[in-house]
Order: structure tokens, then sequence, then C-alpha cells
């Protein structure tokens, strides 16, 4: 927990020390931190392209970077702040949209769900989330008692690393879901009464 009401998961924490390990040390690693320009804190972020990485990658890796020069300037361990006078790198993410009223159905088209997925759980799973927007880690968070008669109570959400905890937003919600996808979840429940709903062995 940093101040000035910065929070952060135990997983973005993992995430911004393998950024640390593996992009920031190699380079700045046996530089003064008050020696560190922002010249070589471009030369450092043009790098990422050298070695075949993108520019997302490269970006994440400088948002972890500021953070720490941000931090040391705050405490008064350096006078002056390198990362001012950088900019993050221009992306070019690819162009997303919405799967037709055509290529929806034909995902979820019961009579070919071997075929698509593979299993039931994968299916009803993708489903939940096509119908309600409820992200990966709430679907997988789910419980036998958080399937209501029409809703569902998004409480939680599952880290693999970290196990169950709140959700992203930290704030509890009830969504609303079809009578078919309720019929489908029903011996989830049966099948699952003490464990997780989308699981083999509870």
């Amino acid at each position: 927990k940093l101040k000035r009401g910065y929070t952060f998961s135990r997983m973005h924490a993992d995430i911004q020390r393998l950024n640390l390990d593996n992009h920031i040390l190699p380079f700045f690693g046996k530089k003064k931190l008050n020696r560190i320009t922002s010249k070589q804190v471009e030369t450092w972020l043009f790098s990422f392209a050298d070695k075949g990485l993108s520019n997302a990658t490269a970006n994440h890796n400088f948002a972890t970077l500021r953070i720490m020069f941000n931090e040391a300037y705050r405490l008064d361990y350096i006078k002056k702040n390198p990362i001012k006078a950088v900019r993050p790198l221009k992306e070019n993410p690819k162009k997303k949209g919405l799967p037709t009223d055509k290529e929806f159905k034909a995902l979820f088209d019961e009579s070919r769900v071997n075929e698509v997925w593979g299993a039931d759980l994968f299916f009803i799973a993708n489903l939940l989330s096509a119908v309600t927007g409820m992200r990966l880690g709430e679907i997988q968070a789910l419980q036998s008692e958080d399937v209501k008669e029409n809703y569902i109570y998004v409480c939680h959400s599952l880290d693999r690393k970290y196990g169950l905890k709140e959700t992203k937003t930290k704030v509890n919600r009830k969504v609303p879901i079809p009578g078919r996808v309720q019929l489908l979840l029903e011996p989830l429940k049966e099948q699952n009464k003490q464990g997780y709903l989308f699981s083999r062995d509870n």
C-alpha cells in the first residue's frame, strides 16, 4: 500500500516486481538514483523494440518506473525527477469489436457445444460472461449460494495464485440472468453444493 490512497492487489504487486527484476534493474541497477537522466530513461524505453517487445510492454514497465521515481521525488531522495520529461510510447492496439448476431448464435448454439467449446463447463461459463459482463475471476469464484432465482450475487473474484478475494471494484452487486441461463446453472449448483460452481470436484 502506498500513501495518497493508492492500493494495489498482491497480483498487481507481483507484476510490478517482475517488471523491476526483468527490465528495470538490468538497465538501471548499477546507476545511482540521482544520476539517472531523462535521456537514459528514453534510451531504455526505446530498447524494448530492439528486444522484439511491444510498445505496450514498454509502457507497462515505464509506468512501474514512474511510480518509483515519483515516490523517490516525493520523499526527497532526488531533487529532480527525470520521468517528468519523458512520454510513453505511442501504441497501436488491434481494433476490437462485438460479434455479430450470426456469430453469437453460432458460438452459443447448444447443438454444437462439444464442437465449439469441448465441454459444457466452458460453454456455460462463456455464455454467462456474454450475457452478464462478469469478469473471468468473478465467474471462477462463483459458488452455489451465489446463484439466486433470476440473478447472481457477485461478491468475490478468484485469483489463481492467491485464491478468493474481493471483486476488482470492491463493490458487490446483483446481476440479472435470463431464465435459460438459470436452467443451465441449476445442475452445476446440484453437483457442486460445497464448492465452486465451475468445477469438476467442488
